[in-house]
């Protein structure tokens, strides 16, 4: 007996180094029961082959109620004692009457340490209840009520008592109740017989025990007898009723658990993505996974470009297809369905895919093939969101339309490769020269447009000069030539409500037309004054 109750001690902590090892509340709860298992092994030894010093046992007795006491105190997801604590209390006064038996007792610190180990564990199985925790906590609470239970009946009935071996067996159940609970809630095991079952049997089990032990010592007199039967009757209908309570949760949960991921994965079906961009995915993802995984923070997507939404430090989660890292998922802790996420990232990666191309294929609609600037269908699209912010912000608006002077004669002596590289290189050119809220755009041809958001017609020609100088300043074989460009200019003012980009357009056509007229390299702009000089003319 004494072997079987010191296996079982050991075999608690081993479930609690073996599965928490790496969470600090538990690793204290580990050697906690390690200690309780060499106190045990210490008594069994003294008292079977050779005196051991009783300071020895006490100190790891209580060495080990102490670390027990602080990885309680510092378990996650307490909540405080409430309602549900009142269908006990005809349980703890059997505790405390138990206790007031043993006052005389030189061994009551051993039920007062154990009895105040339960105090601490009830705010743990106070969250099991609110299904707040896991249902493992229930069944390690009762552990040591158990535990607290049998060390208050051996400190009131130990001089009577002529066999130990029903007291040894209730520490048994103690510990095995502790080992058990610890198990499943560290492995994360839910939904289960394995609870129901073990507390059941092991309830019947502490029942009968004590009711033995009262049987066997004329201390209990049969009033006594009936009312702590009365109790520990209470107390496995008590235990029972937590059960179906608890299962009853537990399924609610996975229903609506099972709910939620079938309206997410409706909705991640339904999305339209030939209809999103790639914020617009981000966002819809994100408010369609909160709901079921409240830890998500953030995402981040990899494709041609880095695009995140949201917090992106944490856990991170891959989102893979066909070996390729799309991106991550952030959560602020682990989630704890990992398993759902697992079975839904082939779908987020098919959507995120099925954007991307969408998207490109979009970029290349809207973009010129030769230059990988924006085509007229691409600056149609781009032009009214760029127009209606500058509307919103009061900001000002300048076009300028920029011509390659004698681009004819390069093709009609180079080849058009050779004209194809020149357009290139001007190309790059205006992207170097433009800022992120501007468009170029290819005009068509050797013409190209640029619409310069936040830009007054002084400053829409100082871009346009940076440009040309560079152009100038380069040398692009074979031509033997300098290249040069004309360029008009037209807009300039804030954008009122009444604003015309088609009439901004011609103006800045027009603009370039007089620049070729008055000889080339050279940039022409469509000033408030020739407006009204024009006005006047008509």
């Amino acid at each position: 007996m004494h072997a079987a109750l010191s296996c079982s001690a050991l075999a608690t902590s081993y479930l609690i180094f073996r599965f928490g090892w790496f969470q600090g509340a538990w690793r204290w709860a580990g050697f906690a029961s390690l200690l309780w298992a060499l106190e045990e092994l210490a008594w069994g030894y003294g008292r079977l082959v050779a005196e051991v010093p009783t300071v020895l046992t006490d100190s790891l007795y209580f060495t080990g109620s102490s670390l027990w006491g602080i990885a309680l105190l510092s378990m996650p997801r307490k909540r405080l004692p409430s309602m549900n604590l009142l269908f006990g209390l005809p349980i703890f006064a059997l505790l405390i009457w138990l206790n007031l038996q043993s006052y005389h007792s030189s061994a009551l610190l051993f039920p007062l340490s154990d009895a105040l180990l339960l105090l601490l564990a009830v705010p743990s199985v106070e969250a099991a209840l609110q299904s707040k925790a896991h249902e493992g906590k229930i069944l390690w609470g009762f552990g040591f009520y158990v535990k607290a239970l049998a060390s208050a009946l051996y400190g009131w009935l130990s001089p009577d008592l002529t066999n130990q071996h029903p007291f040894l067996l209730l520490v048994i159940f103690a510990y095995l109740f502790i080992g058990v609970g610890c198990w499943l809630e560290l492995k994360g095991t839910r939904g289960t017989l394995v609870p129901a079952i073990f507390t059941i049997v092991g309830l019947e089990a502490v029942v009968g025990t004590v009711l033995y032990m009262l049987y066997k010592v004329s201390s209990a007199t049969p009033i006594v007898f009936a009312g702590i039967a009365g109790v520990l009757g209470y107390l496995l209908f008590f235990g029972i009723a937590i059960l179906l309570i608890t299962d009853r949760k537990i399924r609610l949960r996975a229903e609506a658990r099972l709910k939620n991921y079938s309206q997410l994965l409706e909705r991640l079906l339904s999305l339209r993505t030939d209809q999103l961009a790639i914020r617009g995915l981000l966002e819809a993802l994100l408010f369609h996974l909160k709901p079921v995984f409240a830890s998500l923070e953030g995402i981040v997507l990899r494709s041609d470009t880095l695009y995140s939404l949201g917090q992106t430090k944490g856990y991170a989660f891959p989102i893979v297809a066909d070996g390729n890292e799309l991106g991550h998922l952030y959560f602020s802790e682990t989630p704890k369905n990992s398993e759902l996420l697992d079975a839904l990232s082939p779908l987020l990666a098919n959507k995120i895919q099925t954007t991307l191309g969408h998207i490109s294929n979009q970029a290349q609609a809207f973009t010129d093939p030769l230059t990988g600037l924006l085509n007229r269908r691409g600056m149609q699209n781009a032009s009214m969101v760029l127009v209606e912010r500058a509307r919103q912000n009061g900001q000002h608006l300048s076009l300028a339309i920029i011509d390659l002077d004698f681009f004819k004669r390069v093709n009609d002596q180079f080849g058009h490769d050779v004209g194809d590289k020149a357009l290139i290189f001007l190309a790059g050119i205006l992207k170097r020269n433009v800022r992120q809220n501007d468009l170029a755009v290819r005009w068509g041809g050797e013409e190209f447009l640029l619409i310069l958001y936040g830009a007054n017609l002084r400053i829409a020609k100082d871009v346009v000069k940076r440009i040309s100088y560079e152009l100038k300043s380069s040398h692009i074989p074979p031509i033997s030539w300098t290249l040069t460009l004309s360029a008009g200019v037209a807009g300039g003012d804030k954008i009122a409500e009444d604003f015309n980009l088609t009439d901004c357009l011609h103006e800045a056509d027009k603009m370039l037309l007089e620049a070729k007229a008055k000889g080339r390299d050279r940039i022409a702009s469509f000033e408030p004054a020739r407006l009204t000089q024009h006005k006047k003319q008509v």
